[in-house]
């Protein structure tokens, strides 16, 4: 039941001038101009003369009830539509429930399949690192072993050298053929000495004074000695034939080996991109990266990292890892045996690399580093 004095929100016991305030609110909330209706007034009006007349706690609304078939016919619909209602809403509290739980399970599912790729993606992580180190060490081998046989090589070619070296002491087709032709000069001169003497007799005893004068003539005059050629050998001859074994030169043969070219890499214009190169002056293959500001980092199959630095970069205090190695046209070299950037590790867990105020992407590495394995194993 709802009485005149429920609608204002007053009682028996209120003064008229709470009755009046409350009347007065009420009248501006609900007035047609703020918002109100005009029913919802005329129904704070009409409670406002009743409680002023004192009957406020008769009730504000009379409900008559009218039983006719039609009525009767809209509450067994209104029965039946309840019932249906609260069939739906067992139906929908079960699909919900159902729902939760599918969700439930769904993202268990999820995260353990998540967790899962997580973990097979460490593993892989984790081969892939042994297998670049396995890979590092293996190439670091194979450039041990090329150099050792590179070694090898050179000291087989100077033993081999050594082992022909001719005996001092055995006079070669050469000097030999020259202490011969100097023997016959010397017996001429020995029979030119002796057959002066039989010339001078001769025309002394068939000439008169006209031949001596001659032969005074002939020893006063100068003899034009003819062109001599100049003959040089390693040792004096007589001095070999007289003491052949205290006259022994030690001899050291020297092999020559023409010095190997320098390398020189390719000039690129491609910027932060790893990629397989081979050199300008030979078929060596190597692998570099270029920075916005023109240096190079290079790793070939016989050294390891490399920093070309351009000279038309101000370089800064280098740090201590970065040994100065030579200088190639317009670049410094120097090595990395150690610290950032030395080794395929760092350049393969990184994005890039801060060498010297130069940032060096590892924008394909990994592939690049692989193919350049596979032509140093091929070219050996």
């Amino acid at each position: 039941m709802t009485s005149f004095h429920d609608i204002l929100g007053t009682n028996q016991d209120s003064p008229q001038s709470d009755i009046k305030r409350r009347y007065k609110h009420l009248s501006n909330r609900s007035h047609p101009d703020k918002g109100g209706s005009k029913a919802l007034m005329q129904l704070i009006s009409e409670a406002y003369k009743y409680v002023s007349e004192g009957k406020g706690q008769q009730e504000a609304f009379n409900t008559d009830y009218v039983q006719t078939k039609s009525v009767e016919k809209y509450l067994s619909q209104i029965h039946r539509l309840q019932n249906d209602y609260r069939h739906l809403k067992e139906e929908r509290d079960t699909l919900v429930k159902k729902l939760a739980s599918a969700q439930k399970e769904a993202k268990q599912a999820f995260a353990d399949s998540s967790m899962h790729i997580h973990n097979m993606k460490n593993t892989a992580s984790n081969d892939v690192g042994k297998l670049q180190e396995e890979n590092i060490r293996l190439t670091q081998l194979l450039a041990e072993a090329r150099r050792e046989l590179a070694v090898n090589n050179q000291s087989h070619a100077v033993s081999t050298t050594g082992n022909n070296k001719v005996d001092p002491t055995v006079l070669t087709q050469k000097v030999a053929s020259q202490i011969k032709s100097l023997g016959y000069f010397n017996a001429k001169r020995v029979g030119l000495v002796l057959l002066v003497p039989v010339m001078l007799a001769v025309l002394l005893l068939s000439a008169g004074k006209a031949p001596w004068q001659a032969v005074f003539a002939w020893f006063n005059h100068q003899d034009i000695e003819p062109n001599a050629i100049a003959t040089i050998v390693d040792v004096n001859p007589l001095d070999v034939v007289n003491n052949p074994i205290a006259n022994q030169v030690d001899t050291t043969v020297v092999l020559a080996i023409d010095p190997a070219p320098i390398a020189r890499i390719q000039i690129d214009k491609v910027i932060g991109q790893w990629q397989l190169k081979f050199y300008e002056n030979s078929q060596k293959p190597y692998i570099a990266v270029r920075s916005d500001k023109g240096s190079y980092i290079v790793k070939s199959c016989d050294s390891g990292f490399e920093y070309y630095l351009n000279e038309t970069v101000r370089s800064r205090r280098l740090s201590a890892n970065m040994i100065f190695d030579r200088q190639e046209r317009h670049f410094i070299v120097y090595d990395i045996p150690y610290g950032k950037g030395s080794s395929a590790v760092n350049w393969s867990d990184s994005k890039s690399l801060l060498l010297n105020e130069e940032y060096f992407s590892n924008t394909g590495f990994s592939e690049a580093f692989g193919r350049l394995n596979n032509a140093c194993v091929s070219s050996i």
